[in-house]
Parts: C-alpha cells; sequence; structure tokens
C-alpha cells in the first residue's frame, strides 16, 4: 500500500504565541510543566495505539497513579474504543495494582448529536468536530476536582495522548498549554498541567506512533487490542486518515498491523 508523504497536516504551533503562553505561566508559578515521581494523572483515554500504550512508561518510570477516564461521546467507532480501553485497563490493572485505578465511564455527547448532522466530512478529515477536544479536557479537570475530594491527595495533572503524528489544529503543544491556562484562570488554582505525555518536552520530548509500537514490542505490549479507525465497522477501514497514519507508522517500523483491516 501506497502512504501519502505527508498526511494532511493543519497543527498549529505557533512559537511566539507558544512562547508567551509559556512565560505567562513561568511568571505566575514559576515552571511550565512539572511531573514528580508518583504523581496522580487523570488519563483521558480512547482505545488508541497512543493513549492504550503511553500508560505504560509514565507507571513504569514515573510511578504515577493513574486514573483513567473514558467518555463515551456519541463517536461512531465508541462500541470498539471502550471495549480496547477495558481490555489495556485489565492490562494495567494487572501490571501495577498499586497504582492503575479502575476505568471512570461518562456519556456524553461531544459535540451534542443534532450539532452533528451539519459538520460535513471534510472538515472531519482536516479539522474535526469544534472544540472537541477542548471539552473532553474540561471533563477530565471536572473528574480530577470531583477525586480529589474522595482521595487522599489534589489531583491537578490531566493527560491526554495528542501525538506529534496527529494532524488536526488542536493536536498541538500550543493547544495543551492554552487549555492549562484556562484551567489556571477559571479555577483562580495555578497548579493546573493539561498536557500530552507525546508532546512534552520535559518528559520524552515528541513520541511519535513509531516510537510507541516499538516501546511495545520492546516491553511486551499487545498491539493488537488497540483502536485507531473512526469509522463505526468493526474492521478497520485502512481509508481515514486515522488508519493512514497507524498503517504508515507499521511500515515505518518494518512490522505488520496485528489488527485486521478491510480488503
Amino acid at each position: 500500500m501506497e502512504y501519502p508523504a505527508n498526511i494532511l497536516s493543519n497543527r498549529d504551533e505557533d512559537p511566539k504565541i507558544l512562547n508567551n503562553i509559556e512565560n505567562a505561566l513561568k511568571e505566575r508559578r514559576g515552571f511550565t510543566f512539572s511531573l514528580e515521581h508518583g504523581c496522580p494523572v487523570v488519563f483521558l483515554i480512547s482505545g488508541g495505539l497512543d493513549s492504550m500504550l503511553i500508560m505504560d512508561r509514565l507507571l513504569g518510570e514515573y510511578g504515577c497513579e493513574i486514573y483513567p477516564l473514558y467518555i463515551e461521546r456519541g463517536a461512531r467507532a465508541g462500541k470498539f474504543e471502550k471495549q480496547c480501553c477495558e481490555k489495556y485497563c485489565e492490562i494495567y490493572q494487572e501490571r501495577y495494582p498499586k497504582l492503575f485505578h479502575s476505568m471512570e465511564v461518562v456519556q456524553m455527547n461531544i459535540p451534542p448529536k443534532e450539532f452533528k448532522l451539519n459538520i460535513g466530512e471534510h472538515r472531519l478529515n482536516t479539522i474535526g468536530h469544534p472544540m472537541r477536544n477542548a471539552v473532553i479536557q474540561s471533563i477530565g479537570v471536572q473528574y480530577a476536582v470531583s477525586l480529589s475530594s474522595s482521595v487522599d491527595s489534589q489531583i491537578k495533572h490531566v493527560f491526554t495522548a495528542t501525538s506529534p503524528d496527529d494532524t488536526f489544529p488542536h493536536s498541538s503543544l500550543l493547544s495543551l498549554r492554552s487549555l492549562t491556562l484556562m484551567a489556571c484562570v477559571d479555577g483562580g488554582d495555578w497548579g493546573w498541567q493539561i498536557s500530552s505525555p507525546l508532546l512534552e518536552p520535559t518528559l520524552w520530548g515528541e513520541l511519535t506512533k513509531e516510537d510507541m509500537i516499538r516501546y511495545a514490542v520492546e516491553h511486551d505490549l499487545p498491539l493488537e487490542h488497540t483502536r485507531t479507525c473512526t469509522r463505526g465497522d468493526e474492521l478497520a477501514c485502512a481509508k481515514c486518515p486515522e488508519c493512514l497514519c497507524r498503517l504508515r507508522a507499521f511500515a515505518g517500523v518494518g512490522i505488520q498491523d496485528p489488527i485486521a483491516y478491510k480488503i
């Protein structure tokens, strides 16, 4: 199969604006991003390669206490995404019983199904649903606040699995820093950190899907249970931007993708 040299990429990483936001965070709290060993984290999971695999590295190298959150948001592939999330949560609860908590599931159509009717396929493939990720990450903050009242720690980290391979404007460090600033201002608390371990410069730098596939192979993590395709069929379509990006990553690593695709 031929893969596009550059799958549609609309990511926005304006360095000037990013620098301004990071300077504002540093001025107010003394740092841009910080992660201490054993830090509790709300992790927004989707069933894909990125969110399912990077959690192992956070657990193993940073000893993070992870509270996974899955949002049934009305996605076409939602049924299959949730099954993948459940499978990997079982794996991590067995590997890290003291660190990995049960998956929290909430139901909320994002965007509301009434609004989806007039959102065209071209926009979905190039820009995505308007403000969807911002809403999802805001729910992560709400969950963290709720959890902090019932567990013996204040949870101020909300992680998503935005990857440098992702193609939408919001799939950027700039977007995550903007949401961090918004959470701090909205809550009157400058301890909030919304980020992605796959993009965070102070962790491992940029980690692509190829990097995560190699990590999975090296650490004996199964790849066959992940769900990347956004279409609603049981078998991945091999045509949507998400499938093409995944297939290109496996080709780059030189191993065959273990999931089944439509012929």
